[in-house]
């Protein structure tokens, strides 16, 4: 009966514990990450609509033709500056997009891989604890001469 230990299971048990604690922070990464996402997008069509809607030439009527020109360079130096900086801000979601598709992914196949490996250690690990319980039980029950 010496022989008989329940390690082998318990360490099973507690390597998938492990694994599915891993898991479960990648899901609330992913979680984390959507709505930031979702705002992020947001926010570029908004400002993206803003500038469109700037960047229309002004009513000139009634105004002197140097005023126009005056106001159109400072429009186009201002305009210039926001299309870079809604250009870093696309690239941006589009990393953090990608960043989001990776998770989704790890995650996805992780929670399959997870399931899959860790459930199999543990049953086999059950079976062979109680294929040794069994022996230790018959070497008592019925002892050898």
């Amino acid at each position: 009966m010496k022989d008989v230990s329940e390690n082998h299971v318990i360490e099973a048990v507690n390597a998938f514990v492990a694994n599915i604690h891993k898991l479960w922070e990648q899901l609330d990464e992913e979680k984390r990450k959507s709505p930031e996402i979702q705002y992020l997008s947001k926010d570029l069509d908004k400002r993206t609509r803003l500038l469109q809607e700037e960047s229309r030439i002004p009513n000139a009527q009634g105004l002197p033709e140097k005023l126009i020109i005056s106001f159109t360079k400072e429009d186009e130096t201002s305009l210039h500056y926001r299309r870079t900086e809604l250009d870093a801000m696309k690239k941006r979601l589009e990393k953090e997009e990608l960043k989001h598709a990776e998770l989704v992914r790890q995650v996805q196949s992780g929670a399959f891989t997870i399931l899959k490996i860790g459930l199999v250690k543990i049953f086999e690990a059950m079976v062979n604890f109680a294929s040794s319980v069994i022996k230790g039980y018959e070497q008592i029950r019925i002892p050898t001469s």
